[in-house]
């Protein structure tokens, strides 16, 4: 059985200017201390893969501090044989003069930081396909395009899931939010897929 956690919008080093320095502080260890949180579920339960649906730290705010504190939850993932597909968002662009693109990523770490879509097929030891992840990133902090519809519908049996930091045009809270990537429930649906994992709007 495929076992996976979904992560999105996690947007570490986030500076929260309206709140008083301490508070700031604190809100920014919080994050930090929920994302190990959710390196040790994976761990725990023993998780096929992490998926990071976008916006995974601000790029202009990220400190060297928390990039080594990355790297590192990411090898504890890579110690026991989990690995993490990461989309880029608008806050964590992929292209080479953004952050995402020049850190050195442990080795189980599979970025999707262009702005075309990519799939992922992993195999077992007989060659046969276990899942696939569709998905495609952010180039640079701005992305009009559905490149949703230009995802490839699903064609056989392993499970599928779309890994995307989108705009769904129908959902709650959709009115509120910069037309980043936008896309509709129905391009989504249309796929065939098993899952949608999904960020950019921080609603259920």
């Amino acid at each position: 059985m495929l076992k996976f956690l979904h992560i999105g919008d996690v947007h570490l080093d986030t500076s929260f200017y309206s709140k008083s320095e301490v508070l700031r502080r604190v809100l920014r260890e919080g994050i930090r201390k929920a994302f190990s949180k959710a390196v040790d579920f994976c761990i725990q339960q023993r998780v096929d893969a992490l998926l990071i649906a976008g916006d995974l730290f601000d790029n202009d705010k990220l400190s060297f501090k928390t990039e080594r504190f990355l790297i590192n939850e990411f090898n504890r993932l890579k110690e026991n044989d989990i690995r993490v597909f990461y989309c880029t968002g608008n806050h964590d662009p992929g292209h080479m003069s953004y952050r995402a693109n020049s850190i050195k990523w442990p080795e189980n770490v599979y970025l999707f930081k262009e702005d075309k879509v990519e799939t992922v097929v992993v195999k077992n030891s007989n060659n046969e396909d276990v899942y696939s992840i569709v998905s495609c990133g952010h180039k640079t902090n701005s992305e009009s395009r559905n490149l949703v519809k230009e995802f490839p519908i699903k064609e056989n049996k392993a499970p599928h899931i779309g890994l995307v930091h989108t705009m769904v045009t129908s959902a709650n809270g959709a009115g509120g939010h910069d037309r980043y990537l936008p896309c509709s429930k129905e391009d989504m649906e249309s796929k065939g897929y098993d899952y949608w994992a999904l960020g950019h709007i921080h609603k259920r």
